[in-house]
C-alpha cells in the first residue's frame, strides 16, 4: 500500500471512531451550518449600507464556514494541529469583518490591496493585529486569546511540531519520528475536547456577526436570539457532559 493510501485509510478510520465517541456531540456541528446558513439567506434578502457590504460580509462569512468544516473535519481525523491553524483563519476573517464594518472605508482598501504597493502597504497598516482585536472589546479580545493559539499552531515553533514528533532514545542513539495522527486510543478526552474548542471559538465568531449584521438581523432579531440561546445552551450542555475528562475554556462573554 502506498504511503497516501495508508493515510487517507487512517483518516477515516479515525473519523468513524471519532463520531463514534463523540455521539450526538458531533450535531452541534450541523448546528452551526444551519447557522451560517440563515445568515448568508438573510444577507441575500435584507439590504445592506451598500453592495460592497454585502459582498464583503457574504465573502467573509462564507470562508469562515469553509473554516469550520475543514477544521471539524481535522479534528475528527486526528488532525488536532492542523484544526487549530483552522481556527486562527476563521477569527482573523470575522476580525477582518469587523474591522471593516467600524470603518467602512477600508473596504475598498481590502478589495484592491494586491493592485499596486502603494494600496498595499496600506492594507497592511489598516489590518495589523493591534487594529483587529482593540483590547477594550471584551468578545474581540476572547477571540485574540483564540487567534493567538492557533498562530502558535501555524508558526514553524516547537507548538506545531510537538503533538505529531517523537525522540526516542536506543541505546546511545536518539531516534527522530513523526505520526501523521495526535490522538491515540488511550486519551479519552478526545476528540471531544479539541472538537468542542472549536465550535466554542465559532460560537464566539457568531456573536461576532451577529454584531456586524445587527441592522439586517433586526427584522428577525427575536428569531435570531432565541438561535443564537439554542446555540449556547447546547454547547454548554454538551461542555458539561464532557467536563470530567478534561478542561475546557468558556465562550467569551460579548
Amino acid at each position: 500500500m502506498d504511503e497516501l493510501t495508508e493515510v487517507v485509510q487512517g483518516e477515516e478510520n479515525n473519523r468513524l471512531v471519532s463520531i463514534q465517541r463523540l455521539g450526538d456531540t458531533v450535531s452541534l456541528a450541523q448546528d452551526f451550518f444551519d447557522a451560517h446558513s440563515k445568515l448568508i439567506d438573510l444577507l441575500a434578502e435584507t439590504k445592506a449600507p451598500s453592495a460592497d457590504a454585502l459582498e464583503v460580509n457574504a465573502v467573509l462569512l462564507l470562508a469562515v464556514r469553509y473554516q469550520l468544516a475543514v477544521g471539524a473535519l481535522a479534528v475528527l481525523r486526528a488532525h488536532r494541529t492542523d484544526a487549530m491553524q483552522t481556527l486562527r483563519r476563521a477569527v482573523e476573517l470575522a476580525a477582518f469583518a469587523y474591522r471593516m464594518h467600524a470603518s467602512p472605508e477600508l473596504r475598498d482598501v481590502w478589495i484592491v490591496a494586491e493592485n499596486d504597493d502603494e494600496t498595499f502597504k496600506r492594507y497592511e497598516r489598516e489590518f495589523r493585529t493591534k487594529h483587529l482585536f482593540p483590547k477594550d472589546d471584551a468578545l474581540l479580545h476572547g477571540l485574540y486569546d483564540r487567534y493567538r493559539m492557533g498562530s502558535g499552531a501555524l508558526h514553524s515553533s516547537v507548538t506545531s511540531l510537538s503533538h505529531r514528533t517523537t525522540i526516542e532514545t536506543e541505546g546511545d542513539r536518539r531516534v527522530v519520528g513523526q505520526n501523521y495522527f495526535e490522538f491515540t486510543e488511550a486519551d479519552k478526552a478526545e476528540p471531544a475536547r479539541s472538537f468542542l474548542f472549536v465550535i466554542d471559538t465559532h460560537y464566539g465568531i457568531l456573536q461576532l456577526f451577529t454584531r456586524i449584521l445587527g441592522a439586517q438581523l433586526e427584522p428577525v432579531k427575536d428569531q435570531w436570539d432565541l438561535r443564537m440561546n439554542a446555540l449556547a445552551a447546547k454547547l454548554d450542555l454538551h461542555t458539561r457532559r464532557w467536563a470530567p475528562t478534561f478542561e475546557i475554556s468558556q465562550p467569551s462573554a460579548p
